[in-house]
């Protein structure tokens, strides 16, 4: 605390600041932001929350407070997660230190790796307009998961964490940022509730059965991208790949990526 009083007393570095906590408060605690992350943690432990005996709260408690619904905020425990995220994003944009402050210039993308941030296991926050989401890829598949013309091809999983059935069809699947729109799924693609759908990474479009999606995928490291026609749904972007391991979301649809046993078109599993 005395350091930090010595660095707020010098005028320019305050200002840097403020700067950033005004930034935080603009993306970070937007609950557009910050909502899908939360259901993501939500739905990877909530089944270990419920078995605990040991709690403080009971599970309808933990439910209640990760709900998206704010209609519950009079609970004897406090309001939930989102009201308290959303009250205190209002009183940091409402601060008058804040909002005097002039405008930062917004910093230019990173050209490293090609504007990409390669960074395995940890991945942006997914828009909450589709349930569909990137679930599972290998990127150096030689001799375990063949098409169904028995070649050993790159592939990606989709997977559906909702409890309706999403037609994808005029989806879009690519492995370049830039062009977002490389290769759309056909009419009539649909993924069930809780189903999970391979894609062939083949550059091999019209190779027969199943899914080929125009591009391959590199063993050293890339990134792939759904979007729609609003705009990107989902990515992952991962780093260089060992043979016959798969790199996906464990367990399925969930925030945290790791390297896999492959398992394509079914339920992920740990890496043995």
């Amino acid at each position: 605390m005395p350091l930090r009083s010595k660095v707020l007393a010098v005028p320019a570095l305050r200002q840097r600041y403020l700067q950033r906590v005004r930034a935080i408060a603009e993306r970070s605690l937007d609950w557009k932001t910050l909502g899908p992350i939360v259901a993501q943690c939500r739905l990877l432990i909530e089944k270990e929350v419920e078995a605990d005996t040991r709690k403080l709260e009971t599970f309808e408690a933990f439910q209640a407070a990760t709900s998206n619904d704010t209609a519950a905020d009079d609970r004897p425990s406090g309001p939930s997660l989102r009201s308290f995220v959303e009250q205190r994003r209002r009183f940091l944009l409402d601060h008058a230190d804040l909002a005097r402050l002039p405008r930062e210039p917004v910093p230019p993308r990173s050209t490293k790796n090609g504007g990409k941030n390669l960074v395995p296991g940890k991945q942006p926050p997914l828009t909450n307009r589709s349930t569909v989401v990137i679930n599972e890829l290998m990127a150096a598949n030689e001799k375990t998961v063949a098409t169904p013309a028995g070649k050993f091809e790159d592939w990606i999983e989709l997977f559906n964490r909702g409890n309706r059935p999403v037609d994808i069809s005029g989806f879009f699947l690519s492995d370049s940022s830039e062009s977002p729109r490389k290769w759309s799924f056909p009419a009539g693609t649909v993924i069930p509730a809780g189903g999970h759908l391979v894609i062939w990474a083949d550059k091999s479009p019209s190779a027969g059965r199943g899914l080929h999606a125009g591009f391959k995928l590199s063993q050293g490291g890339e990134g792939v991208y759904l979007s729609d026609r609003k705009g990107l749904l989902d990515r992952v972007e991962f780093g260089p790949q060992d043979s016959e391991v798969s790199f996906g979301r464990f367990p399925d649809g969930t925030a945290s990526w790791q390297s896999l046993t492959p398992s394509a078109g079914k339920t992920n599993q740990r890496s043995r």
